[in-house]
């Protein structure tokens, strides 16, 4: 089905730019709700905006897709939303505070479904600011995964406005207040979401981390809470930015056992939880820290690794008994790390993991298989980086699946990076010198 758009109106002169105080209230500027997409009018932009009338707006944008259809009570619910907005109407702003905007029985649940349901910056930043300081730990993590959601791969948000890091840099002052109320996965979310947003801030990342390891918390953690702590420290020191790595390394100064009582913990839940992207998270985000070659930081990846050796052995044969249901990053995520932990230079982690390939021979290869069969969901990246682990692994696979590798990425030369071009070629030479010269002539 598809639908008419009307030229909205312009907006006024400083409207496209938020200005407004964060988390202290703020009038709505320019918002296009449904019925601007259907050439009704604009909501007034002197009326306050409230949470309940933009979770309003994507249940009508979701009932036009066809998800599900409004009941009535839905909006009998909601006395802002009157029929005057139905015909575009605007109604006589109200005299009630910022912080009332908000009802007290739609915050907790409502307005985590209102953030996840935003389309533009706008939106979230004004739900926020409806809300001010009554802010829950379920909404903080909340709109963070959704900034980070709009930061992700299409990049649709211009996350390098001015406007935009005042936002992040008002969540991370309304951290210390929320803090205390988070459990571990609250906690989890809002370390993984402010990895993928690449915000920095050592206070926050070290308040954060040492509340996760507190005992109260971390027993209610689960294996993808631990995972993705671990993950998330690694993503900030993977990136380009010194000041994150400086940030986790003051972080893990302040709290020298975090990796080691996640992985401890990670290793008790794993019976229960052996989802593959779990185990790829951990194996991934402990290569990265041990690989990187900083200061307390590989150490204390080290370290975890040491004091809990049978991890890698359970994640190995977690992944190994889930690998028809992964993921093609997840593989390539699982295949790097075991080959950038062998390769680390530490006698007993490479043993751990030579070990471990000895004892289960057709793991490798039967993440192959599977990384194959869903080589069309691949990113560029991760063909490269299978192809370099498999070098590395000194795994030679059969010539069928080592020809899928090698035209999908001939196929994606012009898009790697300088890097994983370097290495997309030396794990090809590699992996020659492995041919058999009787298949080779062949």
């Amino acid at each position: 089905m598809t639908r008419s758009w009307q030229q909205p109106p312009a907006p006024l002169a400083g409207a496209a730019v938020c200005t407004a105080p964060i988390l202290h209230g703020a009038r709505s500027t320019t918002l296009y709700t449904a019925e601007s997409a259907r050439g009704r009018s604009v909501s007034s932009l002197d009326q306050p905006l409230c949470a309940p009338n933009l979770l309003l707006g994507a249940a009508v944008r979701q009932s036009a897709r066809g998800r599900r259809r409004i009941h009535p009570a839905e909006l009998r619910a909601h006395p802002q939303r009157s029929d005057n907005h139905e015909h575009g109407q605007a109604q006589a702003p109200t005299a009630r505070s910022v912080g009332s905007e908000v009802p007290s029985e739609l915050a907790p649940a409502q307005s985590v479904k209102a953030m996840k349901a935003t389309r533009t910056f706008n939106e979230l930043h004004h739900i926020v600011s409806a809300i001010g300081a009554d802010l829950t730990p379920q909404q903080l993590a909340a709109a963070l995964a959704r900034a980070a959601r709009g930061r992700g791969t299409y990049n649709t948000w211009d996350t390098g406005s001015a406007d935009f890091a005042a936002f992040l840099d008002a969540l991370a002052q309304h951290l210390p207040q929320v803090l205390p109320g988070c459990d571990a996965c609250t906690a989890s979310k809002v370390l993984r979401a402010w990895s993928k947003l690449q915000y920095v801030n050592a206070g926050m990342l070290s308040a954060c981390l040492q509340h996760f390891c507190q005992p109260g918390v971390l027993s209610t953690a689960s294996s993808a809470d631990c995972a993705y702590v671990v993950h998330a420290l690694a993503v900030l020191v993977d990136g380009d930015d010194p000041t994150a790595s400086a940030a986790v390394q003051a972080a893990l100064q302040h709290t020298p056992d975090a990796l080691s009582v996640c992985v401890q913990r990670y290793s008790k839940r794993l019976i229960d939880e052996d989802k593959p992207r779990y185990m790829s998270a951990l194996l991934w985000g402990l290569a990265t820290l041990a690989g990187s070659g900083q200061a307390v930081i590989a150490p204390a990846a080290m370290q975890a690794m040491h004091q809990t050796p049978g991890v890698l052995l359970q994640c190995l044969d977690g992944c190994l008994a889930t690998a028809t249901k992964a993921s093609s990053q997840s593989i390539a995520d699982t295949l790097w790390a075991l080959a950038s932990l062998a390769d680390s230079g530490h006698p007993a982690v490479t043993a751990v993991i030579r070990a471990a390939m000895q004892r289960s021979p057709g793991a490798v290869p039967a993440l192959l298989a599977r990384f194959c069969k869903v080589l069309g969901s691949a990113r560029d990246q991760a063909v490269s980086a299978v192809l370099w682990s498999l070098a590395k692994l000194q795994v030679m696979p059969e010539a069928p699946r080592l020809s899928q590798l090698i035209v999908a990425v001939d196929a994606a030369a012009t898009r790697l990076n300088a890097k994983d071009r370097n290495d997309t070629l030396w794990a090809l030479n590699a992996l020659q010198q492995l041919w058999p010269p009787d298949a080779a002539a062949a």
